[in-house]
């Protein structure tokens, strides 16, 4: 069972009027090499969208971010986001995804580095640093 971090004005998942699931892949080579996606200038990890079972078919799911949203996107919406983040070795399923390889140990500072060259991204980075602590 992976971690669950609650984030937001919790409520009831019942009263959910949507009900969003993010996969993000921590794509590993070995051990000590993961791939970075740069995305306009900003490292982020592979994102899948709905297809959660799909890739646990492979991979690990390590932590999930539960992210409550109350009027977002419209008023009286009620939105989670639902952000599972999922370690997969097989690098083979992401060739074609333009990644970057680099150090495990660089990885923190990499995403330090980075986050302020694109504000837009800061809390996506700080979300990957929080999620990196539980490698």
């Amino acid at each position: 069972m992976a971690e669950i971090i609650n984030k937001g004005e919790i409520f009831d998942m019942s009263l959910a009027t949507n009900i969003i699931d993010i996969v993000y892949v921590l794509v590993f080579k070995s051990y000590n090499e993961i791939f970075l996606k740069l995305n306009y200038g900003t490292y982020e990890f592979v994102t899948l969208y709905n297809d959660f079972d799909n890739i646990l078919k492979y991979g690990k799911e390590i932590v999930t971010i539960m992210k409550y949203e109350k009027d977002y996107p419209t008023f009286d919406d009620k939105t989670v986001y639902r952000k599972h983040y999922v370690i997969d070795k097989n690098y083979n399923n992401y060739k074609n995804d333009n990644l970057e390889l680099v150090l495990v140990n660089d990885l923190k500072e990499i995403l330090e580095k980075n986050m302020f060259d694109n504000p837009s991204n800061r809390d996506k980075t700080k979300e990957m640093l929080e999620v990196i602590e539980y490698l």
